[in-house]
């Protein structure tokens, strides 16, 4: 492999090493611009990770362009034989068959671009299934500036033609392009902004009356456009002017809709045209409003049917119920003694002139003035819940709800608002014209009645519905990506598909990244992992700690052994000089993987309304930041314990227990007391190291900064090191970690004071030696400070030396004076290391 690789960079290719998953095994950015050395191929491609070799496209590697022809997606079967007669140029150039069974096409050009769709189809029912975010795929794409491909020798990459790379003309670039275009499936419809010229008048309007009238093809001959091929439902076209090109674009007469595949009109490629957008753009420039003028002068359009207002009401009324076609004829045969045949053509009728069948939530009834537009609110209740909005009950038996939206196998909490905003845009593409009114009217109606129709008093008669939320259990974590979700255990990490899973997903906990799954990956090489060691102050076993901590916080599962809340502190003893050592970061990192709620902890009062009312249903950790000198450890107990009550405004309060609770995350620049036993278990603390601070930042270690700058393969090292955290939890637990002196020291001083830590340096060596009165060294403390008893008390001062001797790992010999019969004590060290602290 190396071989090849010094050889490719001897063509004046930049290549680098890749693995298992086809990924970088080392960040690669720096060779986007300059060519690997020798001594950099080596480290590369001698790695025991590597597994193959990528080409980089782009100026660095002279203009190399690849287009990337994904068979496994091609349905048809003749995807490569119809690119090669579409473009023979192909024929001429470097190919190479990839191991799915697909080709890269490479040439040099001297004008490329970066990555590019080039032609989609949408996602099959069974692909949908699978993954429900995937709603089109790529047959065809292109490898340019920024990107790369992996290339022979390796595995399963073979050369169809000897390797020789032509320079084709920007013109014979836009040619293959165009032609690679015309095999996509998906284009964007080129929606002609809505005429409002007498629209009521009309049954059919003149724009929509050319759509079903007008010969397109006539149409773009006229304008120079040529037929060059009839291929089933589709006439295919050459542009205007000169051109080395086949096919330019083509008309679906089935579909109705033109597009084309070169950048050389003045249509946008992949976009799908009607044919009212095609005369516009080639007889009136583009001006829709002179289009439409001119459609009504030629005598497009038809006029609306008179037809009785009573029964035009009533047969709305009826199919907006959800009534079928036949059911409704019935009505009007014995209601109206109307014919059946008749009855089935005014119902045609109606439906021409309103368009398909429409769920309705209101009526218009006849008044003096007019017409009136009445909200039905059973209606509209019925409305929301079938268009996936619901109650939800955290736990059966309980009052206390949440309304959320489902659909498509993923659920969010809903607001209000979102109710609002579903309703405005489900008003606004009604019809123009339906059940005699417009949209506009009914709109207005909502609006004016908003309080009412979105209120609580109202939604609230929504129905419940039971969700099979996707949660993980004692053994088993589940992250959700674009691409399917990942299960971890603690033998590694495995991708399933949604539909696999079976499980109803957060929308907000799926991680926008289509990941590769990789159990084998060298973390060493993450960047993530390097910040982790110096966080950790490069000691091994401390780094085994944090990894244990990332995994348990990143565990959604809430096991009632570890009721633990994390803190993030210092190893310096001096908070004066704390900050900037990566705490923010680390819990930055843990948002990429979890809702995490990060809270001002200088600000935050635990007793204060609405003080979790950002908590959603779906926040797993609630990361309070920078929590101030002093703050009341004690108050938190029932929420790390027990579970937390979510209060937001003009709603009732929410209690999600325990098990479903978020996990508890401090930061710190001082210590969190955690006097007693009760504090102690409930603490898991892990110290950063000053390895980075406000004069040295992990931006000036790494030349840019952590997360902002990753490019995929950074970002797939940084959650397979996430995955092996988890594992690693699920396998280990959370290593018990002593904590060091300095936190040790600080922890004294903030809850004995600077005066006890400074006098229990002094006399702790005088306490190894002898036996020593209790009150002689209470007033000796005192005497040395200044203080009075009632400045600190003896009590204090007692408790001040136990837990000091606990924290240095001391004991306290106590026996009474034989004479004087008073206490005395003398301090053993446990250990030699720490007779010095």
């Amino acid at each position: 492999m190396l071989k090849s690789a010094k050889w490719y960079t001897s063509q004046g290719v930049s290549v680098i090493a890749t693995g298992d998953n086809k990924r970088a095994i080392m960040p690669w950015k720096e060779y986007q611009n300059r060519i690997a050395t020798i001594e950099e191929l080596k480290q590369q491609f001698e790695h025991d990770k590597c597994k193959g070799l990528a080409v980089i496209c782009g100026i660095v590697s002279g203009g190399i362009e690849v287009i990337d022809v994904d068979l496994k997606y091609d349905v048809s079967g003749t995807l490569w034989q119809r690119l090669q007669d579409a473009a023979p140029i192909i024929s001429s150039l470097y190919i190479v068959q990839t191991k799915s069974g697909g080709y890269h096409v490479y040439y040099r050009c001297e004008q490329i671009e970066g990555n590019m769709k080039l032609a989609n189809r949408p996602a099959t029912p069974e692909e949908i299934k699978a993954t429900p975010h995937l709603k089109e795929v790529v047959l065809i794409e292109t490898r340019g500036e920024g990107g790369y491909v992996i290339a022979p020798p390796t595995d399963g990459y073979t050369k169809v033609n000897e390797f020789k790379l032509k320079v084709i003309t920007i013109d014979e670039r836009d040619t293959l392009l165009a032609a690679c275009r015309s095999f996509n499936e998906v284009v964007q419809i080129v929606k002609a902004p809505i005429q409002h010229t007498t629209t009521n008048s009309y049954a059919t309007t003149p724009w929509d009356d050319y759509n079903n009238k007008a010969n397109v093809v006539e149409l773009l001959e006229r304008h120079g456009w040529q037929v060059v091929n009839v291929q089933g439902e589709r006439t295919v076209f050459k542009r205007p002017g000169t051109t080395d090109s086949k096919s330019s674009g083509d008309y679906h007469h089935g579909l109705k809709l033109f597009k084309v595949f070169t950048t050389s009109s003045q249509f946008d490629p992949n976009k799908g045209y009607s044919p009212y957008a095609v005369y516009t753009l080639l007889e009136h420039n583009g001006n829709y409003s002179e289009s439409a003028k001119q459609l009504i002068k030629d005598g497009f359009g038809d006029a609306a049917k008179s037809i009785e207002k009573k029964i035009l009401n009533k047969v709305n009324r009826s199919l907006g119920a959800g009534y079928s076609k036949e059911k409704v004829v019935e009505q009007l045969m014995v209601e109206n003694s109307l014919a059946k045949n008749v009855a089935e053509q005014t119902i045609e009728d109606i439906i021409i002139n309103n368009g398909e069948q429409v769920l309705t939530f209101w009526e218009v009834v006849e008044s003096k003035t007019g017409k009136d537009i009445k909200i039905l609110r059973h209606k509209f209740i019925n409305y929301l819940y079938e268009s996936g909005f619901h109650l939800f009950f955290y736990e059966k038996g309980n009052s206390i709800y949440r309304m959320v939206y489902q659909q498509d196998g993923f659920v969010q909490e809903a607001t209000a608002e979102s109710i609002k905003k579903h309703i405005k845009n489900y008003i606004q593409n009604l019809p123009s014209k339906f059940d005699s009114i417009t949209p506009n009217e009914l709109l207005e109606v909502v609006l004016k009645g908003s309080d009412s129709y979105f209120g609580k008093g109202l939604i609230e008669f929504l129905d419940a519905k039971d969700i099979d939320l996707l949660k993980d259990d004692v053994d088993t974590a589940y992250f959700p990506f674009k691409n399917g979700i990942v299960k971890i255990t603690k033998d590694g990490a495995k991708l399933l598909s949604y539909g696999e899973v079976g499980k109803v997903v957060w929308q907000s906990q799926v991680i926008d990244f289509h990941i590769d799954v990789d159990n084998d990956f060298d973390y060493q090489l993450c960047e993530f992992y390097k910040f982790m060691e110096k966080i950790s102050g490069e000691e091994a076993e401390k780094l085994v700690y944090l990894t244990s901590l990332v995994g348990y916080l990143l565990h959604r599962y809430k096991d009632p052994s570890r009721p633990w809340a994390v803190v993030l502190a210092e190893e310096t003893e001096d908070e004066k000089n704390g900050g900037g050592t990566g705490k923010g970061i680390l819990v930055k990192a843990l948002s990429f993987m979890a809702n995490v709620e990060r809270v001002d902890g200088k600000n935050f009062k635990l007793d204060k309304n609405f003080a979790f009312q950002r908590v959603g249903l779906d926040t797993k950790i609630v990361a309070i930041e920078d929590v101030r000198k002093n703050v009341d450890f004690e108050g938190f107990y029932s929420i790390i314990t027990e579970g937390i009550t979510v209060e937001k405004k003009n709603k009732d309060e929410l209690f999600i227990p325990y098990k479903d609770s978020p996990k508890i995350l401090f930061t710190t620049n001082y210590t969190i007391p955690s006097i007693g036993n009760h504090a102690k278990r409930r603490q898991r603390v892990f110290e950063f190291s000053n390895f980075f601070n406000s004069s040295y930042t992990p931006a000036d270690l790494f030349n840019h900064k952590l997360f902002d700058d990753w490019d995929a393969d950074e970002w797939n090292r940084f959650y397979n090191l996430m995955f092996t955290c988890v594992a690693f939890y699920f396998g280990e637990g959370v290593k018990e970690q002593e904590n060091g002196n300095k936190l040790k020291r600080k922890h004294i001083k903030l809850n004995f004071g600077e005066e006890f830590l400074e006098w229990f340096d002094e006399q702790k060596e005088l306490l190894f030696e002898n036996h020593k009165p209790f009150r002689e060294l209470y007033n000796s403390f005192l005497l040395m400070n200044d203080f009075d008893k009632k400045d600190y008390s003896q009590k204090r001062f007692k408790k001040a030396l136990e837990e000091s001797c606990e924290k240095f790992d001391y004991s306290i010999h106590q026996q009474k004076n034989s004479q004087t019969r008073l206490p005395e004590i003398k301090i053993i060290s446990n250990t030699k290391e720490n007779e010095t602290i």
